[in-house]
């Protein structure tokens, strides 16, 4: 008798698209915690290894086809997930905070269940998702979305004052052009 065939294992791709479909009729608060986790359990992996470049945000498929990326990548790639997932992104945004632990940059997902809620904090670094206000290990500098571009501002539960368009962000804008080119 012939071998049996070795089951093949599933892409990472593969495995997004399940959880995709397993989760888009779930409640909100299930589709946060199946997506925060997706990502968090992606290999970690800084930008110069990666791609050899010192910043670089990726798209959704290029960290889907990796396996991993960095905060900023597992965090659009969370924001992305959310919109196919039917989150309009007025309840999101990417937020640029300085980390109190290490004195450095990183990069979160804000989500905002409903108006005037405390949000919700997505960050790469812990599958438990926590409101803002226990979040005392970061402070926002700017955040945005598909919708624009705010100062963020600790007191104001991160929300801040809205400064214009997103577009700013060339870094943004290239992710942007590179999905549109069908990546």
């Amino acid at each position: 008798a012939p071998p049996a065939e070795q089951p093949q294992k599933k892409t990472t791709l593969q495995l997004w698209r399940q959880m995709v479909g397993e989760t888009r009729t779930a409640p909100l608060s299930d589709r946060i915690k199946a997506v925060n986790s997706f990502f968090n359990r992606l290999q970690y992996i800084e930008d110069r290894y990666m791609w050899g470049e010192e910043n670089y945000w990726a798209t959704l498929h290029e960290t889907l086809e990796q396996g991993g990326g960095d905060c900023e990548d597992l965090t659009l790639a969370k924001y992305f997930t959310f919109l196919r997932l039917g989150v309009p992104d007025h309840r999101m945004r990417i937020t640029y905070a300085i980390s109190l632990k290490t004195r450095k940059p990183h990069m979160v997902l804000a989500f905002f269940r409903a108006a005037g809620a405390d949000p919700l904090i997505l960050d790469t670094k812990d599958n438990l998702v926590f409101p803002v206000s226990r979040r005392n290990d970061l402070v926002p500098v700017y955040s945005f979305n598909r919708l624009g571009y705010w100062l963020a501002e600790k007191k104001k539960e991160w929300r801040g004052e809205k400064i214009g368009s997103a577009a700013r962000l060339s870094l943004w804008r290239h992710v942007l052009q590179r999905m549109n080119a069908g990546g």
